[in-house]
């Protein structure tokens, strides 16, 4: 349905063409809700290649290490892999480019973050 950045957060953008991936029949049947969205830079490289679409699915919760896209105060997107410590919030690079860091977010912090599961990766290309 559009993208979401792996670097700094920043807006999502809608695509004006939707690439067609396959994806496991099991995914939609666990979260028919499920969408995807082309990843955009290399803070999560090790995971995801840039240009991946990675599939999200909303109705299932996000846990402590799971790889998530955020958005933040309603806005910014960003997809990292998420750890949980004492109700605070720690959105972790997994890229080569050491030039990314991490992402804090307290309990007590003014921003609203909200997460969704991302659940499966696949290339737009054939292999």
């Amino acid at each position: 349905v559009g993208n979401t950045h792996a670097g700094k957060a920043c807006l999502p953008e809608e695509l004006d063409e939707f690439p067609e991936v396959e994806v496991p029949q099991f995914l939609i049947d666990r979260d028919p809700g499920s969408y995807g969205l082309e990843v955009d830079g290399d803070c999560m490289d090790r995971v995801c290649p840039p240009g991946m679409v990675a599939v999200v699915q909303p109705g299932v919760a996000a846990r402590s290490g799971d790889v998530v896209v955020a958005t933040i105060d309603g806005a910014d997107s960003i997809m990292r892999r998420m750890t949980v410590i004492n109700g605070d919030l720690i959105l972790s690079p997994e890229s080569h480019n050491p030039d990314h860091e991490n992402m804090y977010i307290a309990t007590q912090d003014d921003r609203q973050v909200h997460v969704e599961h991302v659940a499966y990766f696949q290339s737009r290309e054939a292999f």
